[in-house]
C-alpha cells in the first residue's frame, strides 16, 4: 500500500473518475476509513451492524423450472444406470462418467458492508481530509438510499459560498461501490471510480443568489 506522496505524480492530469480509485488505495484513506468504521460499528441510519444476508439469485419461478428439469434428468439417469451397470463401470474407469446433476441453490451470501459517506465535498480536499461532522457511517443499503433521496453538493471551498450539485453515478447509485462485487477491489464502481458522482468539470459554480434565480 502506497502513501499519497508516493502516487501524487501519477495523479497529474487525471480526471476525478481516474484519480479517485487511486486515492482509495492509499494508506491515508485506509487509515481514515478504518478509524471511522472501528469507532462506529453500526449504520448511523438503520442502526444495523455489518452483516451477511441471503439474496435470491434467480426469479423463484425460473429456479423452480430449472429444478424440475434437473430432477427429470436425474430420474431418467438413475433408471438408465440401474439398467446398465456395466456401462456405468466402464464410464467410471474411463473418467467419462457424468452422473446426476446437482440441484442449484437459489441464494448466495452477500456482505452488507459498513461504508463511509461524505455528506458533501470540497473541490480541493482529498477523501480523508474531511472533518468528522461531514462524515457518516452507513450500511451499503442506507448509503444508496441517502444518495438517492438527498442532493450531495461539492463546494468550492470551506466558506461554502459557491457550489455545484452532484449527479449520482447511474450504476452504483452514488455509493461508489457495488455490493455484489465486494470480493474484487472492495466492490469499487468503475463507472465513477468509486467517487459515487459524475463530475461536470465545465459547469459553473453557483452561489445562493444564482440558485434563487
Amino acid at each position: 500500500m502506497k502513501t499519497h506522496n508516493e502516487i501524487i505524480s501519477d495523479l497529474i492530469g487525471l480526471s476525478r473518475k481516474d484519480s479517485y480509485p487511486k486515492l482509495l488505495e492509499t494508506f491515508e484513506w485506509f487509515e481514515f476509513r478504518n478509524r471511522f468504521i472501528n469507532e462506529h460499528t453500526i449504520c448511523s441510519c438503520c442502526k444495523k451492524p455489518k452483516r451477511e444476508v441471503e439474496v435470491e439469485i434467480k426469479n423463484h419461478e425460473e429456479w423452480l423450472k430449472e429444478v424440475r428439469e434437473i430432477n427429470a434428468y436425474n430420474n431418467k439417469f438413475l433408471k438408465w444406470a440401474n439398467q446398465n451397470p456395466n456401462e456405468v463401470i466402464n464410464q467410471l474407469s474411463n473418467d467419462t462418467y457424468v452422473g446426476q446433476k446437482p440441484i442449484p441453490s437459489n441464494s448466495k451470501t452477500i456482505l452488507i458492508s459498513i461504508q463511509i459517506h461524505h455528506k458533501l465535498y470540497f473541490k480541493n480536499k482529498l477523501p480523508w481530509e474531511y472533518d468528522s461532522k461531514y462524515i457518516e457511517v452507513l450500511c451499503s443499503d442506507c448509503h444508496f438510499n441517502v444518495h438517492n433521496s438527498n442532493v450531495i453538493y461539492t463546494f468550492y471551498d470551506e466558506e461554502m459560498l459557491e457550489r455545484k450539485e452532484n449527479k449520482n453515478c447511474k450504476r452504483c447509485g452514488g455509493t461508489g461501490t457495488l455490493k455484489q462485487y465486494l470480493y474484487h477491489k472492495n466492490g469499487i464502481c468503475f463507472d465513477c471510480g468509486g467517487s459515487g458522482i459524475i463530475s461536470d468539470e465545465e459547469s459553473k459554480w453557483l452561489s445562493d443568489e444564482d440558485v434563487i434565480k
